[in-house]
């Protein structure tokens, strides 16, 4: 046995069958357990970014920002894929995700997960989406693209030969 049909069909059949304003109902719950499993389950139905626009309409953005700070590993990974769906097909998705405060959790994420692939995942996705081509918050004009000059090494270390080497030069070292 095993249930015919794409995973967009079986989406779709979801879909029409009431399955995401209950989904819904249960991530706006304040109940973790729900959260957890409404999130998953919306992930699911969105991840080919078809139904995006209709879920994102109730707000779920910022509950999703929430569970990327919950200490339950697959959750974080759950969540992190629902913005890397938002991200990549929701019209203007990483200013969305700028707007709603989504950089720095990504970011924090990126620099302080305990876990290895998942800090690196947030560190792709903050690459991948807010790198240089980036240019911030649509509300504006945005700047024209200028290539950024490489950022120059710190000078090395010197060991006091530079100015001032007649303060620091031990008396033996002078003629």
């Amino acid at each position: 046995g095993g249930g015919g049909g794409s995973g967009t069909g079986r989406r779709r059949a979801l879909v029409q069958a009431g399955v995401g304003p209950c989904l819904l109902h249960l991530l706006h719950s304040d109940q973790f357990d729900f959260q957890k499993e409404a999130a998953f389950g919306l992930y699911n139905l969105c991840c080919d970014g078809v139904h995006l626009e209709e879920v994102m309409k109730s707000d779920v953005l910022q509950i999703y920002l929430r569970l990327l700070r919950v200490p339950d590993n697959s959750v974080v990974r759950c969540a992190l894929s629902f913005l890397t769906v938002v991200l990549t097909h929701y019209p203007q998705g990483p200013h969305v995700v700028e707007r709603a405060g989504g950089i720095e959790v990504i970011d924090d994420i990126h620099y302080h997960h305990t876990d290895v692939e998942i800090a690196a995942y947030a560190g792709h996705l903050v690459d991948e989406f807010f790198g240089e081509d980036y240019h911030g918050d649509l509300d504006g004009p945005s700047p024209p693209f200028e290539p950024r000059q490489p950022q120059q090494e710190p000078p090395a270390f010197s060991l006091g030969l530079g100015r001032g080497k007649h303060l620091t030069q031990p008396a033996w070292m002078k003629n």
